[in-house]
């Protein structure tokens, strides 16, 4: 599997003012900045999305900035989509659009229940963005991510969403929230455990949540532990930190093992 790389850029506003102060100087030297990358890594193409100007009707200076910047990728052989946002003009933004893909530039104006596919392809043939998502891809074309690839157990040969065990975990009503991560096994490689935080007042033993999974998940995927904490480690985000709730579990044994 090929890697693709790609820039992406959101919500450019180009032509915005603030405070009647026009930001097409400090915009100019962004986008300079971004073809220096550019020419620098090569990427194999530049996604902008959104709001590519900061009104319908944008003024000139703003409409020459974007033409020398397409330009000067289209110049360096990148493809570049451009996909509108409520602030433009889809019309405007599409004028010439049919003419603009000849030279790599594909515009996004607006959608009208038709998706346009566009196939991105390397030195290896077809290409794939490696996004770390282990998913299923059913016969009508939908796909569903069922684990990060970092975070799945694998178990005896078998893998074990950790997704599907956290799921079923906070349905319990003494749940408020829990992660479940692979712990080193000397015959299984690996068996998953279920760190839960319980809601306020509320209260549930190790036994108790376990017989929760009967039924609900195969039996080999019922975690062979739970351990309560008092919190996960969360981001900025609010995305559960697993490689630092790894770190606090790294003396843990598993029963047994």
């Amino acid at each position: 599997m090929c890697a693709l790389r790609f820039f992406h850029l959101s919500d450019l506003h180009l032509g915005k003012l603030v405070h009647e102060f026009s930001m097409l100087e400090e915009q100019a030297f962004i986008l300079q900045q971004v073809l220096a990358l550019a020419r620098q890594e090569r990427p194999d193409a530049v996604l902008v999305a959104g709001d590519v100007y900061d009104r319908g009707v944008a003024p000139a200076d703003a409409l020459k900035l974007l033409d020398d910047f397409l330009v000067g990728l289209s110049g360096l052989g990148i493809r570049v989509f451009l996909i509108a946002g409520n602030h433009d003009s889809a019309e405007r933004l599409a004028f010439a659009s049919r003419l603009m893909a000849g030279a790599g530039v594909h515009i996004a104006p607006a959608y009208e229940g038709v998706l346009t596919r566009h196939m991105l392809k390397d030195e290896h043939g077809d290409g794939w963005f490696p996004t770390g998502d282990v998913a299923t891809i059913d016969a009508d074309g939908f796909m569903q991510i069922t684990d990060r690839s970092k975070d799945v157990i694998k178990s005896g040969g078998e893998w074990i969403s950790s997704i599907d065990v956290e799921n079923i975990a906070v349905a319990h009503p003494a749940v408020a929230m829990a992660a479940c991560i692979g712990i080193k096994h000397p015959k299984w490689d690996e068996r998953p455990i279920i760190a839960v935080v319980k809601k306020p007042g509320a209260d549930v033993s190790r036994e108790t949540l376990l017989a929760f999974y009967e039924g609900k998940i195969a039996k080999w995927q019922i975690p062979d532990d739970v351990v309560f904490v008092d919190a996960i480690p969360l981001g900025g985000t609010g995305k559960m930190q697993k490689t630092k709730l790894r770190e606090m579990l790294k003396d843990y044994q598993l029963p047994g093992a």
